[in-house]
């Protein structure tokens, strides 16, 4: 949100006070001196006539000390509200701010909780896989093992199927033997 302050080192006009009620010192002494003299030497008539002048002159200039009075007062007025405005608005930015600390923080909070849960369940993941991979390595040493065994059995299997034979043949012949020889004539 902007304050619509184009330039905050902009000093008001009647910061420095108002033009017109500069202090009589200004005006010099010489002066007061010089017209003191002067009037030593005038007439009555001339004298009342000055005097008018100047009466008109001072009620001229009271007019416009007035007049920048009025406007000083309205500046002030003005300024004021302008205070008011932009105190409304830093209030206004000071609870935006105060929200979205309390938001920044149940952020970082939940982010907190989510990455512990994030990494508890990536170490057991990472359990799980070297599990895994202890597991197939053990299937894997199973499976070669049984291969190896089946392949012996049915190594086995075909030595004593020939031992079989063999003994088969060897008993027929042996009862053919023992046959011929308690009866030579066969």
């Amino acid at each position: 949100h902007s304050s619509g302050l184009t330039n905050p080192n902009a000093v008001s006009t009647f910061a420095a006070g108002a033009a017109t009620t500069v202090g009589r010192n200004s005006v010099d002494e010489t002066l007061h001196r010089r017209a003191a003299t002067a009037e030593t030497v005038l007439s009555n008539e001339v004298k009342a006539k000055i005097e008018k002048i100047e009466a008109k002159d001072a009620k001229q200039l009271s007019k416009i000390i007035q007049n920048e009075g009025k406007a000083e007062d309205k500046l002030l007025k003005t300024s004021i509200k302008e205070l008011a405005r932009i105190q409304k608005i830093q209030k206004a930015a000071a609870a935006e701010e105060a929200s979205t600390i309390t938001a920044h923080a149940k952020a970082v909070k939940l982010e907190q909780k989510l990455n512990k849960a994030y990494l508890d369940a990536k170490a057991k993941w990472e359990a799980a896989v070297a599990d895994l991979k202890s597991k197939e390595e053990k299937l894997a040493s199973a499976r070669e093992h049984g291969q190896t065994q089946t392949a012996l059995v049915k190594e086995k299997v075909l030595e004593v199927e020939a031992l079989r034979a063999q003994k088969a043949t060897d008993d027929r012949e042996r009862q053919a033997k023992l046959a011929s020889l308690k009866n030579p004539a066969i």
